[in-house]
């Protein structure tokens, strides 16, 4: 699943707060996919367990470790409309400028700037904690445990396995498959929106993540004093009152911070 003779290095290759690798060579652990949890724009979220420890792995698409990419698709439809767009403008930026938007603004990136700064504060427990990056690809061993980890999710319903059998589809790396994909280990934390079996165990939960609101607000604030704002804030990005998401987050030193010149309009 992982690619030899690559030393992997703390990323991004940038000025400021990285994230070491998981490893150096996912193959010299006994990986297994358990199940698929769930997959949206950035990413797709699998149970595993390495060296029999459970954990999740978040699995960004090759496009999102690449791209700088600042939109959040806002709901109120008069943001967008109101904005002027020039579709003829030159937004070509100096390489400088490039590189450093690509370590920032992207969303592999931007999460393993966040939890490189919480972890040189010390201040790990205000999310979810990571244990650091993976560099896999999707090999016949790789695409056999993620459709057996599909399949885990979904018993019964061939329409969704359908859908998510494939890791290069998922992925979006169909036209490209044998490239290097990124993942970022964490602590494998059960989604409480799944964990109730009748409308009792559901209201019990929801009034215990009623209570988790003062922690989730004191860590807000907290992760702000470390320099890290989320930015897209909601409620999916939680479990158990703990944080998980960090893919729209900036961290400091940034490059749309006041002291330069590149803060978009709407920031």
């Amino acid at each position: 699943m992982a690619a030899a003779a690559t030393h992997l290095t703390p990323l991004p290759n940038i000025e400021g707060p990285k994230l070491d690798p998981f490893t150096q060579n996912i193959d010299n652990h006994n990986f297994v996919m358990h199940e698929f949890l769930g997959s949206g724009v950035h990413s797709a979220v699998l149970r595993v367990a390495i060296d029999h420890i459970p954990y999740v792995i978040k699995v960004f698409k090759p496009e999102w470790t690449r791209e700088p990419c600042f939109d959040m698709f806002p709901l109120a439809e008069e943001y967008i409309k109101d904005r002027p767009f020039n579709g003829n403008a030159n937004h070509t930026h100096p390489p400088a400028v490039m590189d450093a938007l690509r370590g920032q603004a992207t969303s592999f990136n931007a999460e393993c700037r966040v939890y490189g700064r919480l972890k040189e504060l010390g201040k790990e427990d205000l999310a979810v904690k990571a244990h650091g990056y993976l560099r896999l690809f999707v090999t016949p061993e790789f695409q056999q445990q993620w459709k057996m980890a599909v399949a885990t999710r979904y018993p019964g319903d061939e329409l969704l396995k359908a859908m998510y059998n494939s890791a290069s589809r998922v992925l979006e790396i169909e036209d490209s498959p044998n490239q290097p994909i990124y993942a970022i280990v964490k602590d494998y934390v059960q989604d409480h929106r799944d964990n109730y079996r009748n409308a009792t165990e559901e209201r019990e939960m929801k009034q215990r993540q009623i209570k988790h609101i003062p922690q989730m607000l004191r860590h807000l604030h907290q992760l702000h004093k470390c320099g890290i704002v989320v930015r897209d804030l909601k409620d999916q990005q939680y479990y158990e009152g703990q944080i998980a998401d960090f893919s729209h987050a900036w961290t400091v030193p940034h490059i749309t911070g006041p002291e330069n010149d590149l803060r978009p309009v709407w920031a």
